[in-house]
C-alpha cells in the first residue's frame, strides 16, 4: 500500500462535471458524454493540526443514508484481535445508521494506527460524513502512562539530587519524551492519506 507525505496540507477539492471545449477552444477536442451520470464529490479538511494526532474531514456524498450504510457495511468486518487470514475488507470496527468507528486492515503492526469516528447526516440528495481521526484508546492511555512516568522521574531527579548527574538524567528523559512524540506522530501521520483513500473509496467517491 503506498504512503502518503506526512506534511499534507490542508486543502479543498470538487468533483463535478467536466466542461465541453467550444469549438474556438484550441487543443484535444473533449469526448466526454455530457449526457453521462456526474458525481460531485466535496471534501474539507478541518484543522490540519500536525502536531497533534488528529484529523477531521468531511465528505458530501450523493446517495440516501441508507445507501451510504449498505456502502460501509460492504467495506467494514467485525474487530479481530488476531487476523491470520490474507483475504478481509478495507476496515474493521462497526457501522450502524447514524455514523461508524473503524480503523484500516493493515499486515503489519501499527500501534498508532488512527481510529475513524463517523457520522451520517442526512441532506437533501445526498448524505453529509463528517469524520474525526485520532489515536486508539489504548494508545493515548499508553501515552499518558509514558509521559507520567517520564514526568515522575524528572521530579524526582530535581527534588533528591543537587549534582552534575541531574542535568545528564533530564536530559536523558527529555530525549526520550521527544523520541515517543516523534513516534507516535510519524506512525499516525504516514497512515492518514491511506485511510482517507480507502474510506472514499468505500464510500464510492
Amino acid at each position: 500500500q503506498r504512503r502518503g507525505c506526512l506534511s499534507e496540507l490542508p486543502e479543498e477539492w470538487r468533483v463535478g462535471p467536466r466542461r465541453s471545449r467550444s469549438p474556438a477552444t484550441s487543443g484535444p477536442p473533449d469526448h466526454t458524454n455530457a449526457d453521462a451520470p456526474t458525481i460531485k464529490l466535496s471534501v474539507r479538511l478541518h484543522g490540519a493540526m500536525k502536531l497533534l494526532p488528529y484529523h477531521t474531514m468531511e465528505i458530501d456524498v450523493p446517495a440516501p443514508i441508507e445507501q451510504v450504510v449498505a456502502f460501509l457495511r460492504q467495506e467494514v468486518e467485525p474487530t479481530q484481535w488476531f487476523r491470520f487470514s490474507r483475504e478481509h475488507v478495507s476496515f474493521e470496527g462497526h457501522v450502524d445508521n447514524s455514523g461508524f468507528t473503524i480503523s484500516p486492515i493493515i499486515r503489519y503492526r501499527n500501534s498508532f494506527l488512527p481510529v475513524l469516528y463517523g457520522r451520517l447526516t442526512s441532506q437533501p440528495g445526498s448524505t453529509v460524513v463528517r469524520v474525526r481521526m485520532t489515536l486508539h484508546p489504548f494508545a493515548m492511555g499508553f501515552l499518558s502512562v509514558w509521559f507520567g512516568v517520564l514526568t515522575m522521574f524528572a521530579v524526582f531527579a530535581l527534588r533528591f539530587f543537587q549534582n552534575s548527574d541531574t542535568t545528564t538524567l533530564l536530559l536523558a528523559l527529555v530525549g526520550m519524551g521527544l523520541f515517543g512524540v516523534v513516534l507516535t506522530l510519524i506512525c499516525f501521520w504516514i497512515e492518514v492519506p491511506m485511510a482517507k483513500r480507502l474510506l472514499r473509496d468505500a464510500l464510492r467517491v
